[in-house]
């Protein structure tokens, strides 16, 4: 990972230097290891110019307590693919190893989860779209649940979502920036990651189908379909070397 060992930081934020490594996080020169933290960070905003910055509240084990990180706009990109990772880590632990079958996160910070039978969206806002900024909290959508899902490409002109219906949801109106950003069953798509969300939505479409024609029934795979499957995505550099070997001990029960 490209962000392994960066250390990020605001002018503002004095000694409190962080970063991000393959077994922790570093805050002010100590490591904390995935497992000792109590719940995966927050993302409290992402910044919009270069004078602001973004912040993430991460939560430590005893005395330690709840920190804000901050981070400059010139590393969001690294900043929010470390926090990720973080996420990522901490969601193996938090479900014994099993983990998300995609997980996405768009410019905002706001991130997809998507497993097995559900899949969950955490809104980040923005101050750019909304007085109270930052993380509203993982919300849950069940496959079974879901009445369509509308996938639009970005354009020169126009921002790419993606967004999940179900019956009572509420959806917001122009499909503006701020509508997507706003919208807490939608997530934003740029280009380089169209081709990852259209893996992500046949997934979606693929179980749900199953679980209707199965009356909500697993469809189980065999180890050998499994394996394809990540090599696949191991090919398209969805996944690392190391997630895929990981992968297949478990799936081998090695």
């Amino acid at each position: 990972m490209d962000f392994f060992g960066k250390e990020f930081s605001t002018a503002g934020s004095g000694p409190w230097k962080w970063s991000v490594e393959e077994d922790g996080i570093v805050i002010r020169k100590k490591k904390f290891g995935f497992d000792e933290l109590p719940q995966a960070p927050v993302i409290h905003r992402a910044p919009i110019t270069p004078l602001d910055y973004g912040s993430v509240f991460v939560y430590l084990p005893g005395k330690y307590g709840k920190k804000q990180l901050l981070f400059a706009l010139r590393d969001n990109t690294a900043a929010m693919a470390a926090i990720d990772y973080v996420k990522q880590k901490c969601d193996e632990i938090a479900s014994g190893g099993k983990g998300a079958v995609f997980n996405y996160m768009d410019r905002t910070g706001s991130r997809l989860c998507v497993y097995e039978d559900y899949l969950t969206i955490e809104l980040v806002r923005t101050r750019f779209v909304a007085l109270d900024s930052g993380s509203m909290g993982a919300k849950r959508i069940n496959f079974s649940d879901i009445t369509s899902i509308t996938f639009r490409n970005p354009t020169d002109l126009t921002v790419g979502f993606v967004q999940f219906s179900y019956p009572g949801s509420i959806e917001a109106g122009g499909r503006s920036v701020a509508d997507v950003v706003n919208d807490e069953n939608s997530i934003l798509v740029e280009a380089k990651d169209v081709e990852f969300i259209r893996k992500v939505v046949d997934y979606v479409e693929e179980r749900r189908a199953a679980l209707k024609n199965g009356g909500g029934a697993t469809v189980q795979a065999s180890p050998a379909d499994e394996l394809r499957k990540f090599k696949g995505l191991l090919d398209d550099g969805i996944i690392t070397q190391e997630e895929f070997d990981a992968k297949k001990k478990q799936i081998l029960g090695l």
